[in-house]
């Protein structure tokens, strides 16, 4: 399935490993619902939660959620994890799955 307009869903996730496997759900839905082929949806499902878990570590009371935001263009998927940091500068996560291949990028 061939997309042109880019669809972006944003998530709000709280630490909660029930959460980061809800996140990794979005990300396969939306792999499989473009088409992405053999093992890759998984992939990416797999790679979100670990993303995910390993971001809940920086969570604090007074900034306890994670900002999860997905991206779906013509030939990728983007996950950015947005998570707080003590600093004013955003402490961003994102995975790139092309269609064919997985990237992680910090």
């Amino acid at each position: 399935m061939q997309h042109t307009e880019l669809r972006t869903v944003a998530l709000k996730v709280e630490r909660d490993p029930r959460l980061a496997a809800g996140a990794g759900g979005i990300a396969r839905y939306l792999a499989d619902s473009a088409g992405m082929p053999g093992a890759a949806p998984a992939e990416l499902q797999a790679a979100t939660v670990a993303a995910c878990l390993h971001a809940f570590e920086s969570l604090t009371p007074e900034q306890p959620a994670l900002q999860v935001r997905y991206a779906l263009f013509a030939d990728r998927i983007e996950i950015e994890l947005e998570r707080p940091s003590p600093s004013t500068q955003k402490q961003v996560e994102r995975l790139t799955k092309h269609f064919g291949q997985t990237t992680a990028n910090t």
